[in-house]
């Protein structure tokens, strides 16, 4: 599985698992923004934003520098406008 690193930015919902707001920003600059569990994103219940976090993510194609990933796939994340599909540098991807 892939993973692309994301900025967890605050909590969103204290319960029970808590939620939090995070961005993933892609290789044009565009900071893109989701909402999901907090141990989703951090691995963790105890994780206190801001902080770095990722999310599951499958490539779905490749230039010199940079991947295109879907974040539907494995955990169906998707950000705030409904959009899976990210153009990101290859750096921010990695394999687990």
């Amino acid at each position: 599985m892939n993973i692309v690193k994301v900025d967890v930015l605050r909590i969103t919902d204290t319960g029970q698992p808590g939620f939090a707001e995070f961005t993933l920003t892609d290789c044009r600059g565009v900071q893109h923004h989701f909402i999901d569990k907090l141990p989703v994103v951090c691995g963790s219940y105890d994780a206190v934003p801001p902080c770095a976090g990722e999310i599951g993510c499958r490539i779905v194609g490749e230039t010199a520098d940079t991947f295109m990933i879907d974040t539907e796939e494995p955990w169906d994340i998707a950000s705030l406008d409904g959009t899976y599909q990210f153009e990101v540098y290859k750096n921010q991807v990695t394999e687990r």
